[in-house]
Parts: C-alpha cells; structure tokens; sequence
C-alpha cells in the first residue's frame, strides 16, 4: 500500500546512500560485500519468519546476481537514459540491475 512505501522510504534512501557511498569511497568489491551482507541478513530475517518455500526459493535466486566490476558501458548508458526520461531495465540476472538502479537513484 501507500502507506507501507511511505514507511519504508527512509530506509530505502538510508540503503541507497550507503550503497552508492561505498561504491565511491571503496570500490565495487567492497560494494559485493556490503550487498552480501545485506542479502545474508535479509535472508536470516525471512527464515525467522518461516517463509514458505516457493518465498525462499525465490529469496534464494539472489545469490545469482553479483556485480563483477566497475559500469560497463551498456550499463552507463542506461543511467543517462534514466536520468532523461522513465526507464524499465530488463536484464538477465548478474547483468548489473542493481549498479544501474544505484547510480540513477543517486542522481535524483
């Protein structure tokens, strides 16, 4: 709902800015780290709430997507087009949804 989304928005923003911030100060393997981390402890929380097992399964397909490197150009590319207009990322797992989301969300 919402409300849900406003109450989750702070949060949303803290995730964003210390991702992107990472990403600046340390690189992008600090930025893998911080974002296993993240997904590890994401993953302890669903356990303890006893997701059924299509939710973990789903939670689970994660571990797939790791960013490898600094943008490459396709993913540059889809930041400048964002920042111009509204862009949906359609791309296969591992190929930098999450880089690309950070960056265009860091611009605005």
């Amino acid at each position: 709902t919402d409300e849900e989304i406003r109450a989750a928005a702070p949060h949303i923003h803290e995730v964003i800015d210390s991702a992107y911030d990472i990403y600046q100060t340390k690189g992008v393997e600090s930025l893998v780290q911080y974002l296993s981390e993240k997904n590890s402890r994401k993953r302890n929380l669903c356990a303890d709430q006893s997701l059924s097992t299509e939710e973990q399964k789903l939670d689970d397909d994660d571990d797939d997507a790791k960013i490898s490197d600094d943008p490459r150009a396709y993913q540059v590319m889809m930041v400048e087009r964002a920042k111009k207009q509204n862009t949906i990322v359609q791309l296969n797992t591992g190929l930098g949804k999450t880089l690309i989301a950070i960056l265009t969300i860091k611009h605005f």
